[in-house]
């Protein structure tokens, strides 16, 4: 997590000769930068001229006309276009080419030197007209300059040695990869969060444009290269005000308030040294919020039983928050909080079973408890709690219950066996069987309930063999260890056996 200049700055006090490649931050982005792709289109351009950019002289411009100057199989190459092709950890545009009335899709743009090749099957040599998908490139658009504040905003508060380290531009998310010697808290996210749209609300210019490389280096340093290398004797800035300022080749907004909002989705340690943003804007923000807002309505209605209101604000805040408090992603909430209610309604019944007096006084406790709390997270932990509490309390009991229990069935052994069909449930069988082995090792035990759960343990025959062998003839399966096993069988069937036979026909 330390970065090079720290390093460097100490050498140089010590007298050490050591010295941070120019190129490093360049190096390291590309590094970052790196996904898994498809193996690179292998075409001969080489012969071929340059592409005129119109991307970048009307990046808000939807459609053009152009000449084919060459097909090479699936790809063509026009003398001028408005598709952006992939590159900087943006999408290649896509759109149509229209030839002759012909509509035909544009798949893939790639750029090979100063050549630009467009996928589209069926163009022939000859004029043609192009079309962009408008709507995705504006949000593309919006999503690339997204990542030029957040960055910058990153740096603004946490200081210089925030550097970019990799990029990816989509549709419904973006991310961008930034160094840093520990992980961002929540608290720091969201001051990156509000400064980003403080930015957005000023509606400053984004410019950009073409510089001599030596002037640009020499006017605004190595930063311009955070983004990635710049290959060319020009280099073109993107410059949103002194907030980032960097040699960008992606198409980018006029101005900031076009972005409208910005929300930062969730941050990740990705490596020593490196984090992860993840963020979205504009139209997919929009989208979001409608998945967060049903997602909220959905939790809060699993909650209508408990009478308590939570206040909608902060919508995705609470919900982090609140999945946080239950070790689940937040899309699983709603079923999470169902499971949670309905299991605590089922321990409730099992400990007022066992002891009215304590269920009254939990339930009075949890009520109390419940309706203090005021957001959804303070809800989940309260929920989480209470749910741990009363599995504290089913362990007491069940011991409790085994003991009173065990004086029973130890009247009822046979010749060193207990078959008996019992009103506990699994987990209190088990207890059951174990106290009574503790208190005569020399027994061997099997229970079922009435829900046909059957629990066996012995020190002296094998219980994994027994246990498998009755549930099968019982219409079930089961097994486990030699000491201990457990199974599901019919309950009519396991009374008849009862009834009928001998349990140790099947050790």
């Amino acid at each position: 997590g330390i970065t090079p200049e720290v390093i460097e700055r100490t050498a140089k006090k010590m007298k050490i000769d050591f010295s941070v490649p120019e190129d490093f931050y360049s190096l390291l982005t590309e590094k970052h930068m790196s996904e898994e792709k498809e193996e690179e289109t292998k075409l001969d351009v080489s012969n071929l001229p340059k592409t005129k950019l119109l991307f970048y002289e009307t990046p808000y411009k939807m459609d053009f006309s152009a000449k084919v100057i060459k097909v090479l199989g699936n790809w063509v190459v026009l003398d001028k276009t408005l598709f952006y092709p992939e590159g900087g950890g943006q999408p290649a545009d896509r759109g149509f080419l229209i030839q002759n009335g012909q509509k035909i899709e544009v798949e893939d743009v790639q750029k090979i030197g100063g050549v630009v090749v467009h996928k589209a099957k069926g163009i022939k040599e000859g004029e043609v007209e192009g079309e962009i998908d408008w709507e995705r490139r504006y949000q593309l658009m919006k999503m690339h300059t997204c990542t030029h504040i957040v960055a910058g905003c990153a740096r603004k508060l946490l200081g210089k040695h925030i550097w970019q380290a990799g990029a990816k531009k989509g549709t419904k998310v973006s991310r961008i990869d930034l160094t840093h010697y520990k992980a961002f808290t929540r608290e720091e996210l969201e001051e990156i969060e509000k400064e980003a749209n403080k930015v957005v609300k000023k509606n400053i210019k984004v410019e950009t444009g073409f510089l001599p490389r030596g002037e640009a280096e020499s006017r605004y340093g190595f930063i311009l290269y955070q983004g990635g290398a710049s290959p060319g004797k020009e280099v073109r800035v993107v410059a949103v005000d002194d907030i980032d300022i960097e040699a960008c080749a992606g198409t980018h907004l006029k101005q900031t308030g076009e972005i409208e909002k910005i929300k930062i989705i969730r941050s990740s340690r990705i490596q020593d040294g490196v984090n992860r943003i993840e963020f979205t804007c504009g139209e997919a923000l929009k989208e979001f919020e409608k998945e967060w807002e049903q997602i909220f309505n959905s939790s809060v209605s699993v909650l209508e039983e408990l009478n308590i209101i939570v206040k909608k604000e902060n919508i995705l805040k609470q919900l982090q928050e609140a999945s946080l408090a239950l070790s689940v992603d937040f899309n699983s909430l709603p079923k999470t909080l169902e499971r949670f209610l309905k299991e605590i309604k089922q321990k409730g019944e099992r400990i007022k079973e066992i002891s009215p007096e304590e269920y009254d006084k939990q339930r009075k406790e949890f009520e109390a408890g419940i309706k203090e709390a005021k957001t959804l997270k303070e809800i989940c932990e309260r929920i989480f709690d209470f749910w741990k509490k009363q599995e504290k309390t089913l362990e007491k009991l069940r011991k409790e219950t085994a003991k009173k229990e065990a004086e029973k069935f130890l009247e009822k052994q046979k010749d060193g066996v207990i078959f008996e069909i019992v009103s506990l449930d699994r987990k209190e069988m088990i207890e059951t069987a174990s106290h009574l082995l503790s208190l005569n090792p020399e027994l061997t035990v099997i229970f079922s309930n009435h829900t046909g759960y059957v629990v066996g343990m012995s020190k002296k025959h094998d219980m994994d063999r027994t246990i498998r062998n009755l549930c099968k003839e019982a219409g079930g399966s089961g097994g486990g260890r030699l000491e201990f096993a457990q199974g599901k069988a019919e309950l009519s069937k396991l009374i008849k056996i009862k009834e009928n036979k001998n349990v140790s026909d099947f050790f």
